[in-house]
Parts: structure tokens; sequence; C-alpha cells
């Protein structure tokens, strides 16, 4: 009989269930949704976004963010802009479709990206799925 505190027989079924494990992890792919198939925004959450301003002329500003979507079905991140004086709002989300059943799980999210247009010197709000930053030029 073999010693149950042996630990190289303990590194060994360790090993063997990392093994098995490995091999029964099913990974999700991005799905491409049809054009005639109905789907609503699920929206990304923001936990943290912080906003740089580029060494750039006209100068432009970078966003990055981080946070999670509420569900681990796996379809595209949309990122859409748009401009109010110096406000912008943008909107990070995923077109799911109304029949999608996805699993029960946070899936991580986070990117970088520029916002559109040119900046003036003054004060700007950069608003992200409802974080707000405030910046100034």
């Amino acid at each position: 009989m073999s010693d149950p505190e042996n630990p190289i027989l303990l590194m060994l079924r360790v090993l063997a269930l990392s093994l098995l494990t490995a091999f029964l992890v099913v990974r999700q792919t991005v799905t491409p949704i049809p054009p005639d198939q109905p789907t609503f925004r699920s929206m990304a959450v923001i936990e943290d976004a912080q906003a740089a301003i580029l060494e750039s002329n006209p100068v432009q500003i970078e966003v990055s963010v981080r946070g999670y979507h509420p569900d681990g079905c796996d379809f595209p991140a949309v990122i859409e802009q748009r401009r109010e004086g110096n406000r912008v709002v943008v909107e990070i989300f995923r077109n799911v479709p109304l029949a999608a059943t996805c699993p029960m799980m946070l899936n991580p999210y986070q990117a970088t990206f520029r916002l559109e247009g040119t900046f003036d010197p003054g004060q700007y709000v950069i608003e992200v799925n409802g974080v707000v930053i405030d910046l100034t030029i």
C-alpha cells in the first residue's frame, strides 16, 4: 500500500488532477450575431477610468478603463463616443442576442482608446458608463 502522506505521491496526484482539469476546460469563442436576430445592449461595468493627455499637436486624449461584463458571454465590445461641448460621453457595451443563454460569471474587461477629435485648452468632463473624469488641458 502507498503512504497517503508521501510528498511525491501527493505531487503526482496534484499534477494528474491539473492535467485532467486542463483538458476539460471549455474555451468560449466569439460568435457572430446573425443580422436578423434581435439584440440588447449589455453595458460594461466600469470600475476605474483614467485619462491621459497625449503629447501631440493638436491635443489628443487617451482613456484607459477597467471593469467587467456582467455575464460570461463572449461578444465583442462596442465603444461609442459623442461630444457635447466640453463633455465627452463614452458608452461601452456588447450587443447580445435576446435568445442568448450566458453563463452566470463576471467577464473581466479592460481597454485603452483615444477620444475622437481634438481638444483646445480648457475644462473637460469625460463620462464612461457613468464614471466621471474631470480633466484640465
